[in-house]
């Protein structure tokens, strides 16, 4: 998942974004960590020699401060590490979040592999920032081995062998680091459904199914086989560095302890002063410290912090399949010859079966189409690549002649509006709710209204409390609560704020809606694509309601990924095939 991300290049871009965070956060952060771990051993140990040798109060002087300072400056610590950590997580989560919608389209985001990444970086933002610490501890301790090394040469060069056994036992731990961290994104599928199972217990929208169900002791029983199975994960690859941990902590203390006995008898044998002696001990305890901590950073954290800042990365490095033309072409005014699709073959990335096979069908301009057929035949995905959401694996989708690949896609989007089935609950002010289907138009009250008369929305936004200024959403402060049918009716509304659009897309978009309320508002859409075919607009419609699917002047039928029928109502009942079969079924209701 982050082949091509060194560690090198992670350290580049943490640094570069601790200090974009927080510039002085961050130069504050290495500076306390030096002037502090100078003030635990070097200068204390420097200090006390030579006030036993008789120095003056000087050096008093430099004993009392070495002792104060790090005390002192443990709130600055403390307030640098928190406050650049925070910052780099809001840094993140900023960077992230715009890599994720930034890709013209959204294979992406239905793609495992994405989705694991982004569970990793979301679950730990703070790892750039903890990586920035890292290097201001490493800055800090390789300060006080490398002084401590040299000042305990110069009383025995023996001396210097706990501390660079020390250094040694600390890299130890990387090995172990890397398997705890493999056990980890092991368990990065099930966090992941587990927090969705958590969501469907917690959320008001699952609520009524999950209780008429009696799914409550069902969900909270899966989830704890989840999270202990990827407890039980963590805890396999925690043992490794705990017991490493362990084993260096012993060797640690030895290694300290045959240092001292070694300070003691250079002493004893008169090889060594009584202001040596005081040194060494001082030096030797916080030196095989920081060495301990100097090697566990260079092998267990380094391995950790990197290992989550390089996830980061690949997040940002990640390349769509979807990618603006180099040399795109301008989208036309009016649609002249309409949109064709070519033999268009399509299989979603990571599946096996095409979701469209053999696909060739023109769109002529000014003309209403309805897509017809089964679930899975393949509608909703001609609808994402009509969108530009993927783009054919095989065939070509162009629009008056030119590959829809090589137009300018903001403008193509730009031209397009739509609604959709699984459209989205925007718990913004109502005006907002439906504004942002226009977002150059969102402060035109009176275009929103008129979208909202359109759409049906308006009859309830004008009742609420405060109109189209009132929150929606009742999880919200002084939010008003919807219907689903009335929060399809504000997408419905939303998807009418462009004004005569070269394309619109409905796929679904009215299941909350008895079927009356479905007819009166495709008559609506029927009236806009009359006033849009000037310009040659498309209608394209996804419904299983026949009802509103013999409006259509075009009726293409799907099975299986493939065109199966084509044709006007009357064309297709004639025919006596599938369309009269499924329209059939239905025609009762609406005799």
């Amino acid at each position: 998942m982050i082949t091509g991300v060194s560690p090198a290049r992670a350290w580049r871009v943490t640094i570069s974004l601790a200090f974009r965070a927080w510039p002085l956060g961050a130069v504050g952060r290495v500076a306390v960590v030096v002037v502090s771990q100078a003030c635990r051993g070097v200068l204390p140990g420097l200090a006390l020699r030579r006030v036993i040798q008789g120095g003056g109060a000087g050096w008093m002087a430099v004993l009392a401060c070495a002792a104060l300072v790090p005390t002192a400056t443990s709130p600055l610590w403390e307030y640098f590490q928190r406050g650049l950590i925070s910052r780099t997580n809001q840094a993140v989560t900023a960077a992230v979040m715009a890599a994720a919608v930034s890709p013209p389209g959204i294979e992406h985001l239905e793609s495992p592999q994405y989705a694991d990444a982004l569970e990793a970086v979301r679950t730990n933002t703070r790892a750039p920032g903890l990586l920035f610490d890292w290097i201001a501890t490493i800055a800090g301790a390789a300060f006080g081995v490398v002084a401590s090394a040299f000042i305990l040469a110069r009383v025995h060069p023996v001396l210097v062998l706990p501390v660079l056994g020390a250094v040694g036992l600390g890299r130890l731990h990387a090995a172990t680091r890397r398997r705890a961290i493999a056990y980890h994104d092991e368990s990065i599928p099930g966090q992941r459904l587990a927090r969705r199972l958590v969501d469907l217990g917690t959320s008001p929208r699952p609520a009524k199914e999950v209780r008429v169900l009696g799914m409550g002791p069902w969900l909270v029983e899966r989830h704890r086989a989840i999270t202990d199975s990827v407890a039980g994960l963590l805890v396999q690859g925690e043992r490794g560095p705990v017991l490493a941990a362990a084993a260096s902590g012993v060797a640690q203390a030895v290694l300290l302890g045959l240092g001292v006995v070694w300070l003691v008898h250079l002493a004893t044998t008169g090889r060594a002063s009584v202001g040596d002696l005081a040194l060494g001990l001082v030096l030797l305890g916080s030196a095989v410290d920081d060495a301990s901590g100097l090697g566990s950073a260079v092998g267990a954290d380094l391995v950790t912090n990197t290992h989550a800042a390089r996830r980061y990365l690949w997040l940002l490095d990640y390349v769509p399949r979807v990618v603006e033309p180099t040399d795109p072409q301008p989208v036309p005014a009016q649609l002249r010859t309409g949109i064709e699709l070519r033999d268009v073959r399509f299989c979603y990335p990571g599946g096996t079966k095409p979701a469209v096979t053999d696909v060739s069908l023109t769109l002529p301009p000014g003309v209403t189409v309805a897509l017809v057929g089964d679930n899975g035949a393949g509608k909703s995905t001609l609808v994402k690549l009509l969108c530009r959401f993927y783009d054919p694996d095989a065939g070509r989708l162009t629009v008056d002649g030119v590959d829809l690949r090589d137009l300018d896609l903001d403008s193509w989007r730009a031209a397009s509006t739509g609604a959709f089935q699984d459209f989205i609950r925007f718990k913004f002010l109502a005006r907002e709710a439906v504004g942002v289907g226009d977002l150059e138009s969102i402060g035109d009250p009176g275009r929103v209204a008129a979208a909202a008369r359109s759409g049906g929305s308006a009859a309830f936004l004008e009742r609420l409390a405060k109109g189209y200024e009132t929150q929606l959403g009742r999880d919200l402060p002084d939010g008003a609560d919807l219907s689903d049918g009335q929060w399809q009716k504000v997408a419905l509304s939303r998807s009418l704020m462009r004004v005569a659009p070269l394309l619109v897309l409905l796929d679904e978009p009215t299941a909350a809606l008895d079927a009356r309320a479905e007819h009166l508002l495709f008559e609506r859409y029927a009236a806009r694509a009359a006033a849009a075919r000037a310009r040659g607009g498309i209608t394209v419609l996804v419904s299983h309601r026949f009802s509103t699917v013999r409006m259509a002047d075009l009726i293409v039928v799907l099975d299986h990924g493939r065109i199966i029928e084509s044709g006007s109502h009357d064309e297709l009942v004639a025919t006596e095939g599938r369309y009269a079969e499924l329209y059939g079924l239905q025609a009762g209701r609406y005799a």
